[in-house]
């Protein structure tokens, strides 16, 4: 199974998703929501689309379909890198296990999907974060569609998570 998720891994997929979320400018996490193409916002929309993506790909009906889904919560200033109440939200793509006995059972990979620059506060300055963390949020992204392609036991739930880079 791991060897026929590798080859559905694409190297050229991978270079795209990074470029893409290096190109929001910045992914900081007190950064613009409401923005297309620029701030926290925008990424993590494009996130969701690839995911969702992948699970329109997977043919997965049923309990077995795959969801994306956001999970949020506030978190309030800590005087440090915080400095006003904030929502945060990391993105779910949950891949449901084929064996109704073993499908409460849950493996995670996670990746953080938020930058920051050298100004841990300033939440418009440039920070594309290619390296720290769009590398990894790619390959969250690969997972989704090699794995949701897959039926495994368990269920596999894959996150994209803000707020690493605030503690």
């Amino acid at each position: 199974e791991v060897d026929l998720a590798l080859r559905e891994v694409s190297s050229s997929r991978l270079r795209e998703a990074v470029d893409r979320l290096a190109g929001f400018g910045t992914r900081h996490t007190l950064s613009d929501t409401s923005s297309p193409d620029r701030g926290i916002g925008a990424s993590r929309a494009w996130i969701a689309r690839a995911f969702q993506e992948a699970a329109d790909e997977s043919g997965r009906v049923g309990e077995e379909a795959v969801s994306v889904l956001f999970d949020s919560h506030t978190v309030a200033p800590d005087g440090r890198r915080i400095t006003r109440e904030v929502e945060i939200v990391n993105v779910l793509c949950v891949i449901p296990g084929s064996n109704p006995a073993a499908r409460d059972r849950l493996y995670y990979a996670t990746a953080h999907y938020d930058t920051i620059c050298g100004e841990y506060t300033n939440p418009e300055c440039d920070a594309p974060g290619a390296n720290d963390n769009s590398s990894g949020t790619a390959v969250l992204i690969e997972m989704a569609r090699a794995l949701s392609k897959q039926r495994h036991d368990a269920t596999i739930v894959l996150m994209a998570a803000a707020g690493a880079e605030q503690g």
